[in-house]
């Protein structure tokens, strides 16, 4: 008996270590992503705004409406957070996390 509790904790212990490994990866991965894609929304954001300002002819103006695009899209992502958001991860953590429990039975 104690040797199959101790076999089944290095097996918690693995799985464990399994998913941690998994969710760490996407993490990091993810954030690399992210970083780059903020570069890149950067440096396109600063170009459409030149070219606004050379079609209006006010560098102000350019800006603005950037912005006005980024304000739009911020509502739009926040009205639609839990289904674009917080329901993926919420599915990602469970499929990574309950998938050994049904693995198990």
């Amino acid at each position: 008996m104690k040797r199959y509790l101790t076999l089944q904790r290095d097996f918690v212990m693995l799985s464990l270590a399994e998913k941690l490994t998994v969710l760490l990866t996407v993490l990091l991965a993810g954030g690399l992503v992210l970083l780059l894609a903020a570069l890149v929304l950067i440096f396109a954001s600063l170009a459409v705004s030149a070219q606004l300002a050379e079609w209006t002819g006010s560098v102000a103006l350019g800006h603005c409406i950037v912005a006005a695009f980024y304000l739009v899209a911020g509502i739009v992502v926040w009205l639609n957070r839990k289904r674009w958001i917080a329901n993926p991860i919420a599915n990602f953590l469970a499929t990574l996390f309950v998938e050994d429990m049904d693995e198990k039975k």
